[in-house]
Order: C-alpha cells, then sequence, then structure tokens
C-alpha cells in the first residue's frame, strides 16, 4: 500500500508518486526461467520417499487404527478406498423451456421426494439446477425482449 502524501507547493496530493512502481522483467534477457510444468526437487524427492515407506506407513496405520485411534482409522480408510460415486437420478420431470416452466419441474422433483423415489438431498440439487436454468432462461428472454425494443426504437427515431 503506498501512503498518499500531499506536495510541498499546494497542498495536493500527488498521484504519481502514489502509484505502485511497475514490476521490471522478472528475468533477465534470454534467462525465462523455469520449464513450464518443471517441479521443485524436494517435493519430488519427498513423494520418492514416501513411495518406497509406503507400505511401512500403512501397515503402522492399520496397527494404530486397530488399537482405537479413530484418526488412524480414518486415514486409512480415506486413502484405500475410492469415494462413493451416486447413481444416476432417473424421475420424469416436465422441460423447462420457459421460466413459467420451472413450477412445473419443481413441483415434480417434491413429488419424487415425498414418495421416496429420490432421497431430499438429490431432490435439493436438481431444483437448485433448474432454478438456475430458469434464470438463464430469464435472462436470455430479457436480452430479446430488449434487442426487440432498441430494434423497434431505431426505426421509429
Amino acid at each position: 500500500m503506498v501512503a498518499l502524501e500531499p506536495s510541498e507547493k499546494s497542498g495536493a496530493v500527488n498521484v504519481e508518486s502514489a502509484r505502485p512502481k511497475p514490476r521490471g522483467r522478472p528475468f533477465q534477457k534470454g534467462n525465462g526461467g523455469r520449464r513450464r510444468g518443471s517441479r521443485n526437487r524436494l517435493p519430488r524427492d519427498l513423494k520418492q520417499i514416501i513411495a518406497d515407506d509406503m507400505p511401512a506407513i500403512i501397515e503402522k496405520l492399520r496397527e494404530r487404527a486397530l488399537g482405537g485411534n479413530t484418526a488412524a482409522a480414518v486415514a486409512l480408510l480415506r486413502t484405500l478406498i475410492p469415494p462413493a460415486v451416486s447413481e444416476p437420478i432417473l424421475i420424469e420431470i416436465p422441460t423447462v423451456e420457459k421460466a413459467a416452466d420451472a413450477v412445473q419441474a419443481i413441483a415434480a422433483v417434491i413429488r419424487a421426494v415425498t414418495a421416496g423415489q429420490i432421497a431430499p438431498d438429490a431432490g435439493e440439487q436438481i431444483v437448485g439446477l433448474i432454478e438456475r436454468q430458469s434464470r438463464v432462461l430469464e435472462v436470455a428472454d430479457l436480452e430479446r425482449r430488449l434487442v426487440e425494443i432498441e430494434r423497434q426504437q431505431g426505426k421509429t427515431s
């Protein structure tokens, strides 16, 4: 942050001194710096050390988890078991072609949740998607109407 100081003559703030100085070239000419994609040597070496000791690390985690250490159990499970992939949700909802169609689509999702066809959190995610789609449709409709009004104004002017 640059402090604003009044100039000695008029008391006005000197804007030129308030601007941050532009940064020069980060490297000398001809030296482009590190190649794209290259990595630091230390993290690369640490990964190799950890990879070499991975069986012993997993065995130690296993021992601690079996001994009652819940943090070790969680770390072990998160490492060894991939995250669950949700199944696709199959429900019939009306097509949302204009913002007003979102009402029927959301009502269909609510019916599916209350009937137990889908979980409430999945229903909430679907409703969020419908709401976003209806907002996009509203903006597109407003843009189309504005272009039409501007076109009509251009003809009458």
